[in-house]
Order: structure tokens, then sequence, then C-alpha cells
């Protein structure tokens, strides 16, 4: 298992050092990884001067930037000073997920870095609308750290649809483990796998022909398919016994319970989607999931991508990588 090389690290725009850039200060300590601190910012006011004087605007535009500018490098200077290696880059630009989609393909980290915020009393995380279109077309790894996140994980766990038929979904099942184990290993925290079976949907379950008898064998025989498909993939990816969670019930109840109880600092889980940049989307189970929790995020794309997202979007082809066949 390779250790991260490249980390990219989406700086709060309101000039302060956050959880999201300590934690990257961690993981560059422990796996030696060069940092890229990326402000990204635009002010729609500065850009509106430009319709009465484009030299007015460009004056107010080069002003906001270097305060930004300087503060960034002031904070890499401390890191350096701790021994890692950083570089700084400060972009202007609308839509700022675009800027940051654009900063990513560019650099290709392992791994990217975004604060988010925690509620702790409604013991959710706090979306905000640019979170949701990074997890939905972030072709890089991308972990959501919280206020209230450990320094470095110790306890991460890979949620995945053993159940879900065909390559594409084991691909991705594949892909997710082998990100969740990945960081893991950096952090020197346990990993844990976990699957939820829903079971059969009420009205599947219950007699046509009103009776109300549960169709148990029926229920069973499913139950034993999805538990033998979990076994076998936790064998391939040589996760115990004692780190095997079979769960049962709503897979976003029953995958948030289990982070819950377990003091899960990581749950690392993968999406889907569909044709059409407008409809590149999480999945139902992946966003119903993302919504419950309350411990840092890590969400994880197929491996094929950035090619679909490259239809879309101007990806230089040299920027691509390439696919196993």
């Amino acid at each position: 298992m390779s250790q991260y090389q490249r980390i990219l690290v989406i700086v709060d725009p309101g000039l302060r050092r956050t959880p999201a850039v300590e934690r990257a200060l961690r993981l560059a300590k422990a796996t030696g990884a060069a940092l890229r601190l990326c402000l990204f910012d635009f002010h729609a006011g500065i850009a509106a001067v430009g319709v009465v004087s484009e030299e007015v605007m460009a004056l107010a535009k080069a002003g906001f930037l270097r305060e930004r500018e300087e503060w960034l490098n002031d904070e890499a200077a401390l890191l350096r000073a701790d021994g890692i290696q950083v570089e700084t880059e400060v972009i202007w630009g609308s839509p700022i997920h675009e800027k940051i989609i654009g900063a990513v393909v560019e650099f290709r980290p392992d791994l990217v870095l975004k604060d988010v915020h925690a509620e702790p009393a409604l013991k959710r995380l706090m979306y905000t609308p640019l979170d949701w279109k990074l997890m939905r077309l972030c072709p890089a790894p991308l972990l959501l750290v919280n206020a209230h996140a450990h320094p470095l994980p110790r306890r991460v766990i890979a949620a995945v649809d053993t159940g879900a038929e065909g390559k594409e979904a084991e691909s991705l099942n594949d892909t997710v483990v082998h990100a969740a184990l990945q960081l893991a290993l950096q952090c020197d925290a346990s990993l844990h796998l976990a699957h939820a079976f829903d079971g059969l949907s009420t009205a599947a379950m219950v007699d046509p022909q009103g009776d109300g008898l549960l169709i148990s064998e029926a229920y069973e025989a499913l139950q034993a398919m999805h538990t033998q498909r979990f076994d076998a993939f936790a064998e391939k990816h040589g996760v115990p016994a004692e780190r095997k969670h079979f769960l049962e019930g709503p897979t976003a109840d029953a995958i948030a319970d289990l982070a819950n109880t377990a003091e899960a600092d990581v749950v690392a889980v993968g999406t889907v989607f569909r044709e059409g940049l407008e409809r590149l989307i999480l999945g139902s189970s992946a966003e119903r999931i993302l919504e419950r929790l309350h411990c840092d995020v890590l969400v994880i794309k197929p491996p094929e991508f950035i090619h679909l997202l490259a239809e879309h979007l101007d990806i230089p082809e040299e920027l691509l990588p390439s696919i196993p066949g």
C-alpha cells in the first residue's frame, strides 16, 4: 500500500487555520507527502466594478488577492518550519466548485481535504452547497474534516454494498476499501468493514392473500446470500472477523448507528453517477448515509469517474489517467 505523495487542502477563505489544515499537517508528517494549500475565492462586488471601470476593478481585485496570498504564505512558512513541503495558490473565479475541480485535475492529489461544519445538537454534519457539489464531482478521494475530529483518525469504517451485482459495483467496493485502508494505515488506525442488509420490503414480506405471514424462507435465503458475499469480500481484503460488521436494517440508519457506537472517526462511502453533468449524483444510499453521519467522511469515486467528467469539462487528455483493461 503506497503512501500519500500529494495532498491538496481547500483552505478556508475566512483566513484562519482549520482542522483540515491540521489534519493535512499530521498526514504530511506521517507520509512525507507534499501539501498544496489552495484558497479559492471570488467577490461579486469587485467583479461588478469592472462594468464601470476595468482599471478600478483590477486594483481592487489585486488588493483582495494580495491579502489572501500574504496570509497563505505566512501559514505555509509555519508548516515549512515544521519540515513540511508546501506550495500555495490563491485562485480567483466562479463557480468556485469548477475552479476546485480544475485544481484537483491539474495537481492529481492522492487526497483532497476540506473542512465541514458539525452541529453537535443535531448530531450530524451540516453540508454547504459547495460540499455537495464537491462530493458529487471531485475526482480524487475527498476527506471532509469536522472541528471535533481527532488530529488523526483511530477507527475508519469502509461502508460497502456487497449485495450489488456487476463488475462496476465490485470495482467501486474495492476502491472504497483501498482508499479507506490507505488512510487507516498511514494514521495507524484500525479499518472496519460494514455492509447493511435491508432485507425484503414490507410489501414483499407479506402474504398477498393478506394473512400477514412473513415469507421467512425467502428472507433467510436472501440474508444468507448477502452474508456469504460479505464474508468473501472481507476475506479477499484481509479484514478479520472482529472488524467485520454485517448490519441489518435501512442502510443509512445502520451505517450511522455503527459509526456512533464504534466511535468511528471516518466513514468511507463510494458514490455512483449517472450520465450528464447535471445528473451526476451520489446515489440515494450514499446520500442518505452522508446526511446521517457526524464523523469525518471520505467520499470515493469509481476509477473511471474522471473520464466521465472529462466529457463535460475541459480536461486536457494528458491529465487523464489510464484505466486498466
